[in-house]
Parts: C-alpha cells; sequence; structure tokens
C-alpha cells in the first residue's frame, strides 16, 4: 500500500485521495486529500472518527456501516483496489485498515 497514491470511492463518488507515509500498529497512517464529492461524505466521515474515537460503538456501527453498504473503495492507478477498507479521516489525515 506504500508508495502509491491511493484514489477513496463511496460508491461512484470520488471523495479524495489517501497517500499511505507509515505503519502504526494495525493501522496505515495516510495524508487525506479533499476530492470532488468530498463534501456530500465529509459529515459521515466525522461522525465515524469522533464515534471510533470515543469508543461508541453503536454509532460507529451505524454510521460506518452506512458507508460501507453504499460501497467504500480505495484504487490505485495501477488497478490494484481494496473494497470496504476500515478508513479514518479527520482533517488531512487519514488511517487505513484493510
Amino acid at each position: 500500500m506504500l508508495g502509491k497514491t491511493w484514489y477513496v470511492y463511496v460508491g461512484s463518488s470520488w471523495v479524495g485521495t489517501v497517500d499511505p507515509v507509515g505503519n502504526s500498529g494495525d493501522w496505515i497512517e495516510a495524508n487525506f486529500h479533499e476530492g470532488d464529492h468530498w463534501g456530500n461524505f465529509a459529515p459521515w466521515f466525522t461522525r465515524a472518527f469522533d464515534a471510533y474515537h470515543a469508543g461508541d460503538d453503536g454509532t460507529w456501527d451505524d454510521v460506518y456501516g452506512q458507508l460501507a453498504t453504499m460501497g467504500i473503495v480505495l484504487e490505485a492507478e495501477d488497478g490494484e483496489r481494496y473494497e470496504n477498507p476500515t478508513l479514518l479521516i479527520n482533517g488531512g489525515s487519514a488511517w487505513i485498515a484493510t
């Protein structure tokens, strides 16, 4: 995953890109850059991030479950892809678990 730029899609909407910079335990740390449709999905990712860090499993399951139902995809230019990874986004930072 390192060394590539990954395009983030929810359904067919381009939400942004993540550029992995390293590993931290089970997570891949990355820089996040907003895409054309970030504004449509930012509230979902913000609620998911807040719930995850607050340990609010019920809200996390509900919000992230809805995002997963819409279909989260990470895709690199070479065609490699991950479907429904766990993706946390907070400002210009992201954490990925595949």
